[in-house]
């Protein structure tokens, strides 16, 4: 059996219903996967600081875990505002900061993560295409064995007015950062 600490806890996303929680965290990771405007990636960090703080994850676990995933991003944004030519943004005592270099860092870092994305959705179809076989050889096997097509939950899942009410504003997010990367006017 598979456990992650994350999925464990009291606070209202917790209580919601399992479902929708993996529906709204596949769109909202597609969305902002492909998202390429700064306002709607500022946005989504926003949503997902917001998120963390709401779902009173542990503060340090969370750091840790992301700290792990973008050590690079985090080298380049120390090393590429004082190294590449440009507008001077800030000073940090002695040395000049360039806004060039912040923006050049930026891109960098978005486009790592949609690469990342994409190597995942990648490595997900794999799996997907292979679960698939493997599931038809099961379901057969099942057949062969008895199965009269029932499965029997331990947990019935029920969607509940919280859970109504969590979807619309979990949905309601989703539209706003779309509109604001494809309809919105470009503004870097």
């Amino acid at each position: 059996m598979l456990s992650e600490s994350f999925a464990q806890g009291v606070s209202l996303l917790h209580r919601l219903d399992p479902r929708l929680r993996i529906v709204f965290a596949t769109l909202f990771s597609f969305l902002l996967a492909l998202s390429l405007k700064f306002p709607t990636l500022v946005s989504g960090l926003a949503m997902s600081v917001i998120l963390v703080w709401i779902s009173r994850l542990p503060r340090m676990e969370v750091a840790r875990r992301l700290t792990v995933v973008n050590i690079f991003n985090i080298v380049l944004f120390l090393v590429l505002p004082i190294t590449f030519e440009g507008t001077i943004a800030f000073f940090l005592g002695p040395v000049a900061c360039t806004r060039e270099g912040l923006l050049l860092a930026a891109r960098i870092t978005l486009k790592s993560n949609i690469n990342t994305y994409k190597t995942y959705a990648y490595l997900f179809g794999m799996l997907l295409v292979r679960a698939l076989a493997r599931a038809d050889r099961v379901y057969q096997s099942m057949l062969c064995r008895g199965f009269k097509g029932k499965f029997y939950c331990i947990h019935q899942f029920s969607f509940s007015r919280t859970d109504r009410i969590g979807s619309g504003c979990l949905f309601l997010t989703l539209i706003l950062l779309g509109g604001m990367e494809w309809l919105a006017p470009t503004l870097f």
